[in-house]
């Protein structure tokens, strides 16, 4: 019957088949499971979450219903934010766990699209947690970034608000990282900007015949610095005291009208 579902398309009517699947032998709960992974990543993961989210304990007992919902998202990431995205999905904790797991800006997805309204209920209880009362609608995630609010505070803030959340955060295991995730996030991105930097510097090599003190910008102490250590590349050249991010910047050009960048 699965496959007559994934043939039509029939979602509804697989939903009702895998109700069933802890009533069935072993060999039919994996041949369904091994039929439903043949399937369309769209079709079949709203239907691994419906499965994990129903029934966590038949989800303990075949592992293989997460591990092919891991393999679906990871192999298309995007169907994880329609997922968090789709009203229709009602408890999200799988989806946002995941995301947690896989990629964890995108477990936050879910928060910038609720949003608050100010009113007096909300703003008293903005100001009994020392945080500035609001004058215009903010999302989840813009409150967040505040200092003072925690990822605790949102289930009040919404019920205050009479806004609807899609999952009960404060129940998931990851609560720490999501919230450093929203009020970091800025310095998160630099930090990995920065690593990447580092990164494209240790593999920028530098010819062992370079003549530094033949390249215009370059200071005579920085000159003299690297014709003594003779960095192999632009990031140990980097590392070196006394060679500034504006002589590495000088370094990148000179590379690049070589032709080596």
């Amino acid at each position: 019957e699965i496959q007559d579902n994934i043939r039509t398309g029939d979602a509804i009517k697989a939903r009702l088949v895998l109700d069933h699947l802890d009533q069935v032998d072993k060999i039919t709960q994996n041949r369904l499971l091994y039929e439903l992974s043949r399937a369309d990543a769209g079709f079949t993961v709203p239907l691994l979450n419906h499965l994990l989210t129903s029934n966590p304990d038949l989800a303990d007992r075949l592992p293989v219903i997460r591990e092919t919902l891991i393999s679906h998202l990871i192999a298309y990431p995007e169907l994880l934010v329609r997922c968090l995205n789709d009203p229709a999905i009602q408890d999200k904790s799988v989806m946002i766990r995941t995301a947690a797991e896989l990629r964890l800006e995108e477990a936050v997805a879910a928060l910038q699209h609720i949003k608050i309204t100010p009113s007096n209920p909300v703003n008293d209880f903005l100001r009994e947690q020392n945080s500035t009362a609001i004058s215009q609608t903010m999302t989840m995630t813009e409150l967040l970034r505040r200092p003072e609010i925690k990822l605790s505070h949102l289930p009040e803030l919404a019920r205050k608000s009479e806004t609807a959340l899609p999952v009960e955060f404060t129940a998931l295991d990851f609560t720490d990282e999501v919230e450093l995730q929203i009020k970091y996030a800025g310095y998160i991105k630099r930090q990995q900007e920065q690593v990447n930097r580092f990164k494209k510097l240790e593999r920028t090599k530098l010819p062992e015949n370079i003549e530094y003190s033949k390249l215009p910008g370059l200071s005579n102490e920085v000159v003299e610095k690297l014709s003594t250590v003779q960095p192999r590349s632009l990031g140990q050249a980097s590392r070196i005291s006394g060679v500034t991010p504006a002589a590495v910047s000088v370094l990148q050009v000179h590379l690049k009208k070589m032709g080596i960048l």
